[in-house]
């Protein structure tokens, strides 16, 4: 019989071992000096690598966060000195560090709320933490590639699978349907929203009534993506698909049944609201 506090610990294995943001929450301390982003670039780059090293998980955030960060400095260097940078600067160094494949983020664009402030070191040596909040479900292990949907939009897809507290790799069926899927919802997604607005819903309505139906997955403009992460267009996840069906029939049967059952669900619903929205549609 599982133990009531099992989900906690294997919540806490999990982050322990760097595994999954801890109900989604994580902090990192960083024991060296924080560095501007007006900044020489090889001093950046050298910064941006130190932060990487040091940030200790295998996962990364996929939806909107907020961020806090702590800068402990040299009380005496900030106040009688210009050797220190404004904290605005501060901040962007530090985000341009922990977004891409070495960092925590995917892209800095997911954050949604960021608080900056300085203290004094107890010490000569400065350093600085961050926190980060998030959805709890809502991350993707590594590694992780993006895939173009119809939207436009490229969607993070791990090549692993939380499961009981670590990570699983996915086996060929899960790797074909997770595509598939994103490409199902997105496009369900878009037909509702224009049926939104052609029953005379207004835009920023239809838009956020048809998010009520869409992938809880994030997806990223490709100018926010390009050059960190590997980016799978869709013809090309799309031969995949049909490599599957010619190379094993019987795997690419069961990813195939899985959407199907998938998208009888999404078409009553879309049936539902074609019915509903038919009330007030246009003459």
């Amino acid at each position: 019989m599982e133990e009531p506090d099992e989900p906690f610990h294997t919540e806490s294995r999990g982050a322990s071992a760097g595994a999954n943001p801890f109900f989604g929450e994580w902090r990192g301390v960083f024991k060296f000096p924080p560095v501007s982003h007006t900044a020489k670039l090889k001093r950046r780059e050298e910064f941006r690598l130190k932060v990487q090293k040091d940030v200790g998980c295998s996962y990364y955030f996929t939806d909107e966060v907020k961020v806090q960060i702590t800068l402990y400095l040299d009380e005496q260097r900030v106040r009688e000195t210009d050797s220190t940078a404004d904290v605005d600067n501060y901040a962007k160094g530090i985000l341009d560090s922990l977004k891409g494949q070495g960092g925590i983020l995917i892209d800095d664009c997911q954050i949604q709320s960021l608080g900056i402030y300085w203290v004094s070191s107890d010490g000569e040596e400065e350093w600085f933490d961050v926190e980060i909040r998030g959805h709890p479900d809502e991350f993707q292990l590594r590694d992780v590639s993006l895939y173009e949907m119809p939207n436009g939009l490229w969607y993070p897809l791990s090549t692993f699978v939380w499961e009981n507290g670590s990570a699983v790799p996915k086996g060929d069926t899960d790797r074909i349907a997770g595509p598939l899927i994103l490409d199902a919802m997105t496009d369900f997604t878009n037909k509702i929203r224009a049926k939104m607005r052609d029953s005379g819903m207004d835009k920023i309505t239809a838009y956020r009534s048809s998010n009520f139906f869409n992938t809880a997955a994030r997806g990223f403009h490709k100018s926010r993506v390009e050059g960190q992460f590997e980016l799978v267009p869709i013809r090309k996840w799309r031969a995949a698909v049909d490599e599957l069906a010619e190379v094993d029939a019987e795997k690419s049967q069961k990813v195939y049944e899985l959407l199907k059952s998938f998208k009888v669900q999404k078409d009553q619903s879309l049936e539902n609201w074609q019915k509903k929205l038919g009330i007030t549609k246009r003459k």
